[in-house]
């Protein structure tokens, strides 16, 4: 896919993971212990052969920022294209709003036209997946698509979750013939996943156009209102996906992870998730440690009890303490005799001695970034 360029939208779907993005962007998020959100869909364009990637950044984007680099770790770090941050529009030292997608573009169009490749790969930043687009670009170009929707498919129990997505419908020929956008009574379990192929010329003309009419959202302006005048396709992807569009999801989907099957599916592939290397010291588990089913990174110093859990770099656990179900994020201290269950605490957060936090699977309590409790 070397004539293809990616291009991934960081701009926050209203706060939807609510203080853990009080000081950074959505795509910057932690998880798994030691990646970001973004870096599984960097990675997947990377492992499809795209070496021209921009992100466009909105508020919050200083952590982003720390955390791509040069593009190093996703070998980006190029003279030529490579890894390119388009900063927000500003004025007066402060962020100007955009009222959508549509928008987003727009702004960063001089980076569109002056790119060389003839395919763009759209995508959001908040899907979780490990997969290729090489499929689906073949996809593309063998159905002479003007568009594809990349999908997948939510089984019959997840019925309920659609609501909160875009979903499509299509013939027998994969061709969309309905969209519809966060509908209160979905017809299709087929669920959009941000992510669309297109030529980049059809894609700045029909960013010009939809700025001409005031429209700015791309699924609801751009795509429903040309169902009928392009070709607009579906691709279904039967991988592994994750979607983090809210405080539940994104606790759900971490703790999943002490599954060793969600693990596989995730990272036990052929292509490698990437992200910013950050060397620590072995985890040290003292005399009072007891460990069970976890997903514990580098640095940390356990001498409690902890299970079912996720620890980022640097967590200290001490005696007496018992975490259930529960994430914890760099840096973070727990002392004596403290209970979690059902929590998460942002980076630095410290528990004094003796207290406790108790949530419900559906409802953690949060903590946000270098709290003292």
């Amino acid at each position: 896919m070397y004539d293809t360029m990616g291009v991934i939208l960081t701009k926050d779907s209203e706060s939807k993971l609510s203080n853990l993005t009080l000081e950074r962007a959505e795509a910057a998020v932690p998880f798994a212990g030691r990646y970001r959100i973004v870096d599984f869909v960097l990675s997947s364009m990377v492992n499809s052969g795209i070496h021209n990637v921009g992100i466009v950044t909105h508020h919050n984007y200083q952590s982003l920022i720390n955390h791509l680099g040069s593009g190093k770790e996703w070998d980006l770090d190029r003279k030529t294209s490579g890894l390119i941050i388009l900063p927000p529009n500003v004025t007066r030292g402060a962020v100007r709003p955009s009222s959508g997608d549509i928008e987003e573009l727009y702004r960063v169009m001089y980076y569109l036209r002056e790119s060389r490749e003839k395919y763009v790969l759209l995508s959001d930043k908040t899907i979780i997946c490990n997969m290729t687009f090489d499929d689906a670009m073949e996809f593309h170009q063998s159905k002479e698509a003007d568009i594809t929707v990349i999908y997948n498919n939510l089984e019959e129990g997840h019925k309920k979750d659609v609501t909160r997505f875009t979903t499509v419908e299509v013939d027998k020929n994969s061709q969309i013939v309905n969209m519809e956008v966060q509908p209160r009574f979905a017809r299709s379990n087929n669920v959009s996943m941000g992510m669309y192929i297109t030529k980049k010329i059809l894609l700045e003309n029909l960013i010009e156009e939809c700025i001409s009419n005031g429209l700015t959202d791309f699924e609801f302006d751009l795509l429903r209102r040309n169902l009928h005048d392009l070709r607009i396709f579906g691709y279904r992807y039967d991988g592994f996906v994750m979607r983090m569009d809210s405080v539940r999801s994104y606790f759900k989907n971490s703790l999943a992870l002490t599954d060793r099957d969600v693990m596989k599916q995730l990272f036990h592939q052929e292509n490698l998730i990437y992200t910013k290397v950050k060397d620590e010291i072995p985890t040290s588990y003292g005399e009072n440690a007891k460990v069970s089913n976890c997903l514990i990174a580098d640095g940390c110093f356990i001498n409690g009890e902890v299970s079912n859990s996720i620890l980022f770099r640097g967590v200290r656990v001490s005696r007496d303490v018992k975490i259930s179900n529960s994430i914890i994020m760099q840096g973070s201290e727990i002392h004596e005799k403290s209970i979690l269950e059902n929590v998460i605490l942002d980076k630095e957060v410290i528990v004094r001695v003796g207290k406790r936090l108790t949530g419900q699977p559906d409802f953690p309590v949060m903590i946000g970034k270098r709290a003292i409790i």
